[in-house]
């Protein structure tokens, strides 16, 4: 491989990132003039053509595009060797990229990190919430903290623990229904659906009983949403029962907001993951916290 075209590789991912020859010169210091020099030199050595070019703009092509995406955890695992080089181990410093889903990461995640990034004033916090699934590569994160299946095995997952699990009502709604001893005696129940956007049907209701776990399908929710904040909002009103985090409802459970039905039958919810790229050359930063993180979360996994 010709020195240039590991080069022009790493030019070619950052215009796959950024959408052009200006924006990736920019963030690399070369003009745009040199990005494009340095990919037509590797064109014409290697037979490829590896972008389309008018006046306005330049689009890689489906072969470069390939190329990219097959070389991307190269660089990823060069960029992680370059930046662990550059890490102080004295005082950690620059931009820590964390994912993470909307609920947990502020209810579990921020209360678990805030002491390290007060230890580490230098450090710049930079966090996404969604309730997507992360690419790590493509958005450049250090890690994620996971729900659920990890359908990626090329990740290394660190397990956490599992969402403690609540079935919910306000007291009105309770007042209304004699109290349930078993799973079954809530199908009379009115109950509050929850369907996030990428899940192709709502989420049914598991419990653990003697004979294992049994699944309740909601077939005619009284409402059905897609986030679990409105779920507790309406629980709040009265409207039905939600299966929600502890973590979320907690403050509501303690005031009397809500109040909890048959907790010695809640099934485990979600497993949870500190998910990173690969396991060594990790930055130091990254390799500071991991230790301190997956405890911490750990601990207020079980606490919640």
């Amino acid at each position: 491989m010709h020195e240039s075209d590991l080069r022009t590789l790493w030019v070619l991912s950052r215009v796959a990132e950024l959408g052009s020859f200006a924006a990736a010169g920019r963030e690399l210091g070369l003009t745009r003039a040199a990005v494009s020099r340095l990919v037509a030199q590797s064109e014409a050595r290697l037979g490829v053509r590896l972008a389309a070019r008018s006046t306005r703009q330049v689009v890689l092509s489906e072969r470069a595009l390939a190329l990219v995406q097959a070389a991307q955890p190269a660089l990823a695992t060069l960029a992680a060797a370059v930046a662990g080089l550059a890490d102080d181990e004295g005082a950690l410093r620059g931009p820590l990229r964390i994912g993470c889903s909307h609920v947990l990461g502020r209810a579990v995640l921020l209360p678990a990190l805030t002491p390290f990034l007060r230890e580490h004033p230098a450090l710049r916090l930079e966090l996404q919430l969604s309730d997507a699934v992360e690419d790590l590569l493509a958005q450049r994160l250090d890690l994620s903290v996971r729900l659920g299946p990890l359908p990626d095995s090329s990740l290394v997952a660190r397990p956490v623990g599992h969402v403690p699990l609540a079935l919910v009502g306000s007291p009105a709604l309770l007042a209304q229904h004699p109290k349930p001893r078993a799973p079954a005696e809530l199908q009379a129940w009115p109950a509050i659906g929850i369907r996030p956007p990428s899940a192709p049907a709502r989420r049914p209701w598991r419990f653990a009983t003697p004979k294992g776990e049994w699944v309740m399908p909601l077939a005619q929710p009284v409402a059905e949403v897609n986030t679990l904040e409105a779920a507790a909002d309406l629980a709040q009103a009265g409207l039905g029962l939600a299966m929600l985090p502890r973590y979320l409802v907690a403050e509501a459970l303690a005031d009397g907001r809500l109040q909890a039905l048959l907790p010695q039958h809640m099934a485990q919810g979600p497993a949870v993951h500190v998910c990173t790229t690969q396991r060594e050359l990790l930055p130091e930063r990254v390799k500071r916290l991991l230790p301190v993180l997956v405890p911490a979360l750990k601990a207020r996994l079980r606490a919640a």
